[in-house]
């Protein structure tokens, strides 16, 4: 009698385990549904904002090996390259008279800098149909010399959500400074500087909000490349 006791509390005992086994799992299951999303997202923001990050320090550490290895001027690197996605894009792009003819000073041809040419998805829920990769004189407070235009590598049209997690990436906040200013998605240096008032908060990579009127995103990624 004493061993049927026994054996239906073991039975027992396993059958509480397993039940409390299973709501623990149960839980973990729901928990993970609830915020496994957001997670996800956040990590795919990083993992897109560490490819820029290393993309942005390509494009200033090659236009530093023209200027070493080619002797080229500033004013001489081209980004000319049919692999612009937009038309407005590749004429500018082309349009910089000063580069000399062999190419030895194209950022994208493989007689200069040999860099690949790289653009966004924009079927990526943090991107807009306007969302593109942009070069571009902008004068920077404290980076280079006062009152000229300096070089940046740009993201047009972001989220804000997005711009947020740039800033916490390379600042630590998700702050997003307010500045007059904005990269225009059609704008590539053709090697001509415009000295036109700040556009950038600060010479720390990151990401600003412009307080101009426009029917896009209003945020927009900044990486200074060359200092004037």
């Amino acid at each position: 009698m004493n061993g049927y006791n026994v054996e239906n509390g073991n039975v027992l005992f396993i059958i509480l385990i397993a039940v409390a086994l299973f709501g623990a799992l149960s839980y973990a299951v729901t928990s993970s549904s609830r915020g496994g999303g957001k997670n996800a997202n956040q990590e795919e923001m990083e993992m897109e904002i560490a490819k820029l990050d290393q993309y942005f320090a390509l494009v200033r550490n090659t236009m530093i090996r023209l200027q070493l290895s080619n002797g080229c001027g500033i004013e001489q690197i081209s980004l000319e390259t049919e692999t612009w996605p937009r038309a407005a894009q590749r004429t500018a792009a082309a349009s910089n008279s000063n580069s000399p003819e062999d190419s030895s000073c194209h950022l994208f041809h493989k007689n200069g800098g040999n860099l690949h040419l790289e653009t966004v998805n924009q079927d990526k829920p943090y991107y807009t149909n306007v969302s593109y990769i942009v070069i571009d004189d902008k004068r920077v407070p404290n980076y280079g010399v006062g009152g000229s235009a300096d070089l940046i590598v740009a993201v047009t049209h972001i989220t804000e959500n997005f711009c947020a997690a740039v800033n916490k990436y390379y600042k630590g906040t998700e702050d997003i400074p307010q500045v007059a200013g904005l990269p225009s998605y059609d704008a590539i240096f053709d090697g001509n500087f415009f000295d036109h008032p700040n556009n950038i908060v600060s010479a720390s990579p990151g990401c600003d909000e412009t307080t101009n009127g426009t029917s896009h995103a209003k945020f927009f990624i900044h990486y200074p490349v060359y200092a004037r």
